[in-house]
């Protein structure tokens, strides 16, 4: 199961700024949750048909579940990593996604 998180920064933070500190402490610290499977994260460059994007960055996560995800980001250094997390962001809306496959 995958859970993308899409969000836009808040004025006055950087995209250069976040992506620094994305690597340094998101990174490894998603990667020490329990129910986080692997994760990336990306800046968007464009849309198609040359629309403005709707969102500046989008997180990739593979996770064991939703329900043990979302306990993650409640509890412990999961919790505060999310704090810390909005303190950057303005908006953002997570999806959990199934793969369609046979």
């Amino acid at each position: 199961m995958k859970a993308f998180t899409l969000f836009n920064l808040k004025p006055g933070a950087g995209l250069d700024a976040y992506e620094t500190w994305s690597l340094e402490q998101v990174h490894p610290r998603m990667l020490n949750m329990p129910s986080v499977l692997s994760f990336r994260d990306y800046r968007v460059t464009g849309a198609m048909g040359g629309e403005e994007p709707r969102y500046q960055l989008v997180e990739e996560i593979e996770i064991t579940s939703p329900e043990e995800f979302e306990r993650d980001n409640a509890e412990g250094d999961g919790a505060k990593l999310a704090e810390e997390w909005q303190g950057w962001v303005s908006d953002f809306t997570v999806i959990y996604c199934r793969e369609i496959k046979s």
